[in-house]
């Protein structure tokens, strides 16, 4: 598997040069909780995290947003995180976690469920693959965004998994990014992110 990006951004994380939290506190992230959905910090195995419970069901389901700037991404830059899945359900019942971060002419707009990890283009909504993301396991995953092309390159544990994977062109607010944790069909769908980090270089 061919990456289309230079040795120094491949198979490694974020250098946090934008934004790193290890999400000891959550203040600097705008809670968007809907219904009865909670979005808190806590401490979970041991970590601090930003824990996501997506509440009772229809109508519910926790959000953090934080703007980062309309000019703070560069032409490629990174997305990391450490997280955990202790509830999913499938897409298909909105039972996913969906991350959207929105660089400066493309987004990454990816879901996290049972069912697969899926990511949206200008055309259709892709299913990458059906079995990586995992409940039960804390999963580190990078996303390493290339502006010129609106592809992304996706890390798996410092590993590469997939090149060249098309992501939207169209922006929804540029610099924000969403945390959000659906749980439509099933109730008290939960994700803990023990931390975060995005920034134009990799470690």
């Amino acid at each position: 598997m061919n990456s289309h990006f230079p040795p120094f951004y491949r198979n490694t994380r974020s250098n946090g040069s934008v934004y790193s939290s290890e999400f000891t506190d959550i203040s600097d992230w705008t809670d968007g909780d809907a219904g009865d959905g909670i979005s808190s910090q806590v401490t979970f195995d041991g970590k601090s995290c930003l824990k996501l419970d997506s509440g009772s069901g229809s109508g519910n389901y926790s959000l953090r947003t934080k703007s980062f700037g309309t000019s703070v991404f560069g032409k490629i830059f990174s997305f990391s995180f450490n997280v955990y899945f202790e509830k999913l359900g499938t897409v298909t019942n909105n039972d996913n976690f969906r991350l959207e971060v929105n660089g400066k002419n493309c987004t990454i707009d990816a879901y996290f469920s049972l069912s697969g990890l899926y990511i949206s283009n200008d055309s259709s909504f892709d299913l990458i693959d059906a079995n990586i993301v995992v409940q039960g396991i804390w999963q580190e995953w990078t996303f390493t965004v290339n502006d010129f092309t609106n592809t992304v390159d996706i890390y798996l544990d410092k590993k590469l998994k997939y090149s060249n994977i098309a992501v939207r062109s169209l922006i929804h607010i540029s610099g924000k990014t969403y945390l959000r944790q659906e749980g439509q069909t099933t109730a008290n769908c939960i994700t803990y992110i023990n931390w975060l980090k995005t920034g134009n270089r990799m470690t």
